[in-house]
């Protein structure tokens, strides 16, 4: 599932970038439907200027299949979600547009079959840029040469011991720098597509069972092509200290107060305004190696902010980002009302 960048949607062991698959100008051509092949033919494009890798043993059948015409671009809807083991929602602002708004989102379960932590994380994409990325898996072959146990998905398990696996790497919540709950399962509690109203709300509270009473979290996609993440969270136990974590390839190139940041790369922005709390500080949080096995992370940066829970009182923490394009309605701050009355 790519974004206007041509870059996949990635969650648990997927990556974010592809080669072109004959087969699906296979089916375009059997079903009678082009646009089937529309997201696909960005790579088929690359592959033939040579960006992109064609070894793809079946790559030659493309002159069996493919029209050798650009497809058009598909009539389908801007908002959509699946469900599953693993449930995802996806809103967007257009198919044709390059600069648009991406917005993927991710709940489901950590036990899935090559499941990371990876719950209520989330891909931005704006003016041509990927801002929310997801750090994606890693060979399997030297964590297993260290005798690392990859396979059992149990709490305990090595596996959650690799930084690109745990949930502190990904664009969602860590509470006491504690783990997702391996059993526990993110769930879409309610998803609008309506273009006035768009978003999905995700019900994370069993993935946080012990850490978090009440765990919901909300991506709205506004009309004007900002996006605001909304969680509703109450702590299980005190102190609670929680991470809102975003991992970025942009640098903050300006902090104009405590909540409100600049986020730059390759002369486009992003801004990001904490609406709540208000006492909070956007910060850099470190993306270096925790252990040896870990790999680096060249070029890859998170932003967030830290906030302590109460455990008598529920509270909502809100994050609006504005793409540059849409700076002259930063100022117009949505109203923050309750995720029931979304």
């Amino acid at each position: 599932m790519p974004g206007p960048t041509g870059d996949h949607f990635p969650f648990s062991d997927c990556g974010s970038r592809n080669s072109a698959w004959p087969a699906v100008n296979w089916f375009a051509k059997r079903l009678e439907e082009p646009a089937l092949a529309y997201a696909d033919h960005f790579w088929l494009e690359k592959t033939l200027a040579g960006k992109s890798s064609g070894k793809n043993r079946v790559f030659p059948l493309i002159l069996l299949w493919w029209d050798g015409q650009r497809p058009a671009v598909p009539e389908r809807p801007l908002h959509w979600k699946g469900e599953g083991i693993n449930p995802i929602a996806v809103h967007r602002s257009s198919w044709s547009d390059p600069g648009a708004v991406f917005l993927a989102i991710k709940a489901g379960t950590p036990a899935a079959n090559h499941g990371h932590m990876d719950i209520g994380s989330f891909v931005l994409e704006a003016d041509g840029k990927r801002w929310a990325l997801d750090p994606m898996g890693r060979g399997y072959g030297d964590l297993e040469a260290r005798g690392l146990t990859l396979w059992n998905m149990k709490q305990e398990s090595d596996r959650w011991r690799i930084y690109r696996y745990h949930n502190s790497s990904h664009n969602t919540q860590t509470i006491n720098n504690e783990a997702q709950l391996v059993k526990g399962k993110g769930s879409i509690l309610r998803f609008s597509e309506d273009p006035k109203n768009a978003f999905t709300i995700i019900d994370m509270t069993e993935v946080y069972a012990g850490q978090l009473s009440k765990a919901l979290r909300g991506f709205r996609l506004l009309p004007d092509g900002r996006v605001l993440i909304q969680d509703e969270v109450c702590a299980a136990l005190e102190p609670a200290e929680l991470c809102w974590a975003m991992t970025t390839p942009a640098t903050m190139s300006d902090a104009s107060s405590n909540t409100a940041a600049v986020l730059e790369q390759d002369n486009e922005r992003l801004f990001m305004d904490v609406l709540s709390p208000s006492t909070t500080s956007i910060q850099y949080f470190s993306t270096e190696p925790k252990e040896e096995w870990d790999l680096e992370t060249p070029n890859i940066r998170q932003v967030g902010f830290q906030h302590s829970l109460s455990q008598v009182q529920e509270e909502r923490l809100a994050v609006l980002l504005t793409p540059g394009s849409c700076e002259a309605v930063r100022a117009d701050t949505p109203a923050l009302i309750p995720l029931e009355a979304w």
